[in-house]
């Protein structure tokens, strides 16, 4: 996709604005560090990754391992436009679940988690879908939730959603609110 920086950081205002979010360097915060070693401990994610790949939102403070607008080699300026949207995904499911509800569930039951994945890669798809005119591949969302501490039937089960929400998104449908 050819967006510019000032189209990424522009995506960004407007999503922490709507939903009241704040993003942060997650490089810089103390309390990344103790969470990637209780996820390390957990298995869910390895810790090294967890700190340079993934971002991760807690409430409404979005810890991303980027400049917002600055692409680098892990993250294109369309993939920070991709994440943006994912994570105020996991926002939203905060907020309907309730904070406490939704991080037990993401921390300690895998098909919650698959599930509350399925909705921010199907955010992903959606603006994809959009951009390029172009029928959602679900491969690499396949691939990326190996790497989420998830078993193979939550995989199994990720892949389905995923898949039936194909044809929802090329007929124009927004499956989910973010």
């Amino acid at each position: 996709m050819n967006v510019t920086p000032e189209q990424v950081k522009a995506f960004w205002a407007f999503m922490s604005d709507k939903y009241g979010t704040v993003a942060k360097s997650k490089i810089d915060a103390d309390e990344m560090k103790v969470v990637s070693q209780v996820l390390g401990t957990l298995g869910i994610v390895d810790q090294k990754a967890f700190m340079s790949r993934f971002v991760t939102t807690i409430g409404k403070t979005i810890y991303i391992p980027f400049t917002i607008g600055e692409a680098n080699e892990t993250w294109s300026l369309w993939g920070q436009i991709q994440v943006c949207a994912h994570e105020h995904q996991h926002v939203i499911q905060a907020i309907q679940a309730g904070e406490a509800m939704f991080f037990a569930r993401y921390l300690l039951d895998k098909t919650y988690r698959a599930t509350y994945e399925a909705e921010g890669y199907r955010t992903n798809m959606a603006l994809t879908c959009w951009a390029t005119k172009a029928e959602p591949d679900i491969t690499p969302y396949i691939k990326s939730i190996k790497s989420y501490g998830i078993d193979q039937p939550n995989v199994d089960f990720f892949e389905r959603v995923l898949a039936m929400s194909i044809s929802v998104i090329k007929a124009g449908g927004v499956p989910d609110e973010a």
